[in-house]
Order: structure tokens, then sequence, then C-alpha cells
């Protein structure tokens, strides 16, 4: 390429951001945040290699290596933390994913446009309401001897379970809590991409005497696959700190007790009860750091998968 053509080139592109500058101007706070939340505090990554001392800072605190890693693999908490992450993430994930795809579909298909914009709206309303409330709702429907569901049980001659002090039922009990309040939302997208499908397609597939179901199979599904390959890609990025409809550090922090511990405590509280309440910062960094690998890993691991399906990675 030639120098004339690159400034050519270059001309061309800054006249196409001044010509979209508005929508350009939308995206700053966006970047903004991005930069301040996500890039700026990287450096701080170090802490991960030193024996951290606030008093010292950074440049002063004592390089200790791959000392902090070791002790990763060597704390006798780490295959119960792993093991409830990765059962928490696995069902949010087995579970959530799909639900909010189906949630969309069936909204689609409704006929009636009022009940379509009430079922619409009311699952998705639940994602406003935060963990702390969401958490303090379920305390109260769950409760052993006053609660809602356990009443129902009594009725019909069972026993009452105590759904949030049970390691054995808090998995399970956590994640349908996260489909229940996030499903809605979840399924925002998928609508989207499915009002976006031509319509054309349907009109042609009625004529030609397809049912509902094989309009649903053979247009609606395959029409939205790239959305559903990317939003997998982005969720796979994220399988280790609450993949698909899981309850993350939020849902786990906040519906967890001393009855579920066991059960409850992920790598996310992990680094939070040994950084922030021990203020063991090294140790919480190095866990953070590889748990930010991992996730990555996966993220290209997907990406190479949707390529190689139906070429529908996003890089």
């Amino acid at each position: 390429m030639t120098v004339a053509s690159k400034k050519n080139k270059g001309k061309k592109s800054l006249l196409y951001i001044w010509e979209n500058r508005w929508l350009y101007l939308f995206v700053i706070p966006a970047f903004l945040t991005v930069l301040i939340f996500n890039y700026f505090p990287m450096p701080g990554i170090i802490m991960a290699f030193q024996n951290f001392d606030p008093m010292k800072g950074f440049f002063h605190s004592t390089f200790v290596g791959l000392d902090n890693f070791r002790s990763i693999f060597e704390s006798t908490d780490l295959p119960r933390v792993i093991k409830n992450t990765l059962g928490i993430s696995a069902l949010g994930f087995c579970l959530g994913f799909p639900l909010p795809i189906i949630l969309a579909v069936f909204i689609n298909e409704m006929s009636s446009i009022k009940l379509k914009k009430f079922i619409q709206t009311t699952s998705y309303l639940p994602h406003f309401i935060s963990w702390i409330v969401v958490s303090g709702i379920m305390y109260e429907i769950l409760d052993i001897n006053t609660g809602a569901v356990n009443k129902l049980i009594g009725i019909f001659g069972g026993s009452s379970v105590d759904f949030l002090a049970d390691p054995k039922l808090f998995w399970i009990v956590s994640v349908l809590i996260a489909i229940w309040k996030e499903i809605g939302w979840g399924s925002i997208i998928y609508l989207a991409a499915i009002v976006s499908i031509d319509q054309e397609q349907y009109e042609a597939a009625i004529v030609d005497g397809a049912s509902r179901l094989k309009r649903i199979l053979h247009i609606t599904i395959p029409g939205i696959m790239p959305t559903v390959a990317v939003l997998l890609i982005l969720q796979a990025g994220s399988l280790l700190s609450g993949a698909g409809l899981s309850p993350g550090f939020d849902g786990t922090y906040n519906l967890g007790n001393p009855g579920n511990a066991d059960a409850s405590e992920v790598l996310d509280i992990w680094i939070f009860r040994e950084g922030i309440r021990r203020m063991n910062y090294s140790f919480a960094s190095s866990v953070g750091l590889v748990l930010s690998v991992i996730n990555m890993t996966f993220v290209f691991i997907a990406n190479k998968i949707a390529n190689k399906v139906n070429d529908s990675g996003i890089f």
C-alpha cells in the first residue's frame, strides 16, 4: 500500500467517524467504564507475585515469585471450592442456557399481544430485584417452619425440608432461584434475534404447509443460532464465575449460611474471604489471576468450536 493510499484510507476513516459522531458519543460512557474498571486495575496483578503490604505499596513489597500460586494448590480448601464452583456452574449452564431460548420462542409464538406483553414483563421484572432482597424473600418462602413451600408440602402429607440449610440441596435450589430471577432478562436478546428473522420465510413455509413446530425447528432456531453462538462464547468466559443462569457470587454469597457452607463456597467467595476478610491480598490476587486465565482459555475453546461448527465465532 502506497503512502497516498494510506492517507486516503485514513481520511475516509476520519470522515466516517465524523459522520457518525453522535453514535460514537453514546459509546464513550461504556468505553470509559471498561477502561476504568477493567484496564486501569490490571497493574494490580503484580500483587500475585508479591507478599503485598498495603503500607509498602506495589514497588516496595517483597517479591516472592510463584509462592502464592503454590499455596493455591496446597490449600485444603481448593478441592471443595472447585467442586462447588463446577457443580453450580454446570447446573446453571445446562439448565439456564437453553431456558431463555425456549421462553423467547414461546413468547414469540403466542397469538395474544396482551398475554405476550404480560408474560414478558413479569418474567424480566425479577432481574431488577437485588440478590439481597431475593435472598430475604427466599428465606421466608423456604423457611422450614413458616415457609409457604413447606406448608404446601405439609398439606400433602410430606415432611418439612430445610432447603437453604441442606448442603445436598443448595446447588439445585440456588440455580432454580437464579433461573427465576434472570430467565426473562436473558430471553430479551433472543426475542430481538427472532424479530430480525425475515418474515417471508415464515410466509413461504405456511404456503408449503409447514406446521408451527416445523417452522420453529427449521426457521426460528437456525435464524437465532449466530446469536446463540455468541452468547455461548461469552458465557464460556464466566464458566467458573457464574455461567448461564447460575447465581454467581451475589447469589451464592447471599443465599449461603453456616448450614450450607460446604456446598455454597465457590471460587469467588473464596477470593473474597481470603482477600478482604483475611487481608491476604497476594493470595487472593493469584487465585483471581488463575481464574481469569482459565476463563479466557474457555473463551478461545468455545470460539474455535463455534467456528468449526457453523463459522459463527466472534474472532
